[in-house]
């Protein structure tokens, strides 16, 4: 999944069509790729913090759960995890506080019974955790 919406584009497709019924129309916000990955979960896993917050704003669910049960939490720490350089790490950091100023809940689980930091080394829940901590 691509992100590439426009502010105009999830305006648009967060209001059901004219003469439509809400109900036979998901909104964009709310679809799922074919692994259950909401735009949301991809913003989220890709650090992109602007699209984070444009999502969460327009009505994203910060608590959704893919397919297999992981949040976009998960998705952004298993980025953490996979992270290959100090400047994508703190574009993530940002991402997990955005998360956590919308109701996110590190505390969440997975299809495993994971929660999103389990996801991470003991090094890299400590940076996160220090991050978080430093408001």
């Amino acid at each position: 999944m691509v992100i590439a919406a426009g502010e105009a584009e999830l305006e648009r497709a967060s209001k059901p069509e004219a003469g439509s019924s809400v109900k036979a129309h998901k909104p964009i916000i709310a679809t799922e790729d074919s692994e259950g990955n909401s735009p949301l979960h991809v913003a989220a896993g890709c650090g992109h913090l602007a699209m984070v917050k444009e999502l969460l704003q327009k009505g994203a669910e910060v608590k959704a759960k893919k397919t297999y049960g992981g949040t976009p939490m998960h998705a952004c720490c298993q980025a953490i995890a996979d992270a290959t350089s100090p400047e994508q790490t703190v574009r993530l950091h940002e991402v997990v506080v955005a998360l956590l100023n919308a109701g996110a809940l590190l505390e969440d689980t997975d299809e495993k019974g994971r929660m999103a930091p389990m996801l991470l080394n003991k090094e890299q829940q400590i940076a996160l955790l220090k991050r978080i901590q430093s408001g």
